[in-house]
């Protein structure tokens, strides 16, 4: 075995100030108190050896166990991409609206209509507007 050898300087000496470490302590003490609580004195029950008709019951417990963290965490990751997936359609839905103004304003405006029919070969009408009628037997 190995021995430790701690020097101590007795002109350093610690010093507390204040309540804090009494606070602390308390706080560990409850801790303490928890611990010493919950545990379990198991030496009774396995005395004569561990009994073997706990086994499927304890296997069974351990699956489910098993799968409630399992959901737990494919739930938690559902809803990290849920809320990726609406940011995401937040940012389209904006740029939507943005090129949809933008269209709107632009292509909407006689003088670009009459750009793009032109380039098609069309010539805006002068006259008036003529109806035409075509007798039921011939569509």
């Amino acid at each position: 075995m190995c021995q430790l050898t701690i020097e101590v300087d007795i002109m350093s000496e610690n010093t507390f100030k204040g309540n804090s470490f009494r606070k602390k302590r308390q706080n560990f003490a409850f801790l303490e108190f928890l611990g010493r609580s919950l545990t379990l004195n198991l030496e009774p029950i396995l005395a004569k050896g561990v009994p073997t008709r706990y086994i499927p019951r304890v296997l069974f417990l351990a699956v489910l166990a098993l799968f409630y963290i399992a959901n737990a965490h494919y739930a938690e990751q559902l809803i990290r991409q849920t809320n990726k997936l609406e940011t995401e359609v937040e940012e389209v839905r904006a740029k939507h609206a943005t090129h949809k103004a933008e269209y709107d304003s632009f292509a909407g405006k006689k003088s670009e209509i009459g750009k793009f029919a032109d380039s098609l070969g069309l010539v805006e009408g002068k006259g008036k507007v003529q109806k035409i009628l075509i007798p039921k037997n011939e569509y």
